[in-house]
């Protein structure tokens, strides 16, 4: 009997071991990082933030083209129809067919919920690059 006792004793310490070796193991891997999207509603608010060039930002903001290139821009030049002025964030391969802008002699305007990356580095003072990824 006592041997009995000892190999069922044995035999749940070695299951317990191997419990705690499987639950150690799950321990070192590492759960992916959710990635939190920051939005902006102005070009102002992206130069302040300086995201890094990679970096997926949202933005909702107005937008204006200037030669069928959309840019997210806080200030427009005067001019029929309105341009951008800078700083400003040009946005490469915005899908036009999604948004409801308005058409002024082949130049378009409207607001934008959208999300980026940015493809250049923040210019405070010219024209940053970003890429359209999807909308939000």
């Amino acid at each position: 009997m006592k041997a009995k006792t000892l190999t069922f004793a044995a035999a749940l310490i070695a299951a317990i071991c191997l419990l705690l070796a499987g639950c150690a193991e799950g321990t070192d891997k590492q759960q992916p990082e959710q990635q939190t999207i920051q939005t902006y509603t102005s070009v102002a608010s992206v130069i302040k933030a300086n995201p890094p060039v990679g970096k997926e930002i949202r933005i909702k903001a107005g937008i204006l083209t200037k030669d069928g290139i959309p840019f997210v821009t806080d200030v427009s030049i005067d001019t029929y129809p309105a341009q951008p002025d800078r700083p400003n964030i040009a946005i490469y391969g915005l899908p036009f067919d999604k948004f409801n802008f308005t058409e002024t002699k082949g130049e378009y305007s409207g607001a934008v919920d959208i999300i980026v990356k940015l493809t250049s580095a923040i210019d405070p003072d010219g024209t940053t690059k970003a890429e359209f990824v999807r909308l939000p």
